[in-house]
């Protein structure tokens, strides 16, 4: 899974909305630094799915493993900001990013050399780190066990909850 390190930092000021998902919906008070709390949350949210996934199958089957590429040059990622500010990043960029080539080394790293021992992790500068802290509380799992539950709600369509049952570990 394609993640980023702002996981590790992210607030979610919606953890206790019930359901959380439609909360993603919402655009009041939009603007780029909710944009940003926005993203890093899903990025949070990721490594909860990340960690569910990894609980019911077996990493024999699936290595499920999520992956932050680091500030990586040569993408449009900042290609909506305002020509000040796409300038300041393209220098920041210039003497930081990585390129994608070197991007890539990770998740070789992570799919090829690590196998099943970065199975539920989360590698960063080829390190294999912690997951949030919240997801270790109490009140995080109660919140990681709703987000799952809706998602397998939503993905019912597709049939998601029965091809996950048919693969759990036993």
């Amino acid at each position: 899974m394609v993640s980023s390190g702002v996981a590790l930092t992210a607030q979610f000021p919606d953890n206790k909305t019930i359901p959380i998902i439609p909360s993603f919906d919402v655009s009041k008070n939009w603007n780029v630094a909710a944009a940003t709390v926005r993203y890093s949350t899903t990025k949070l949210l990721e490594l909860v799915i990340l960690q569910k996934l990894s609980e019911i199958v077996s990493p024999d089957d699936v290595i499920i493993t999520a992956v932050d590429p680091g500030f990586t040059g040569g993408s449009g990622l900042h290609r909506n900001l305002a020509a000040p500010a796409r300038a300041i990043f393209g220098l920041i960029k210039i003497f930081t990013a990585r390129s994608p080539k070197e991007a890539a080394w990770i998740y070789l790293d992570a799919a090829a050399v690590r196998g099943k021992e970065s199975h539920g992790g989360f590698i960063v500068n080829w390190d294999i780190y912690p997951l949030h802290p919240a997801m270790y509380t109490p009140e995080g799992k109660q919140t990681s066990d709703r987000l799952w539950d809706e998602t397998m709600k939503e993905l019912e369509f597709a049939g998601a909850p029965d091809i996950l049952r048919s693969i759990s570990r036993p």
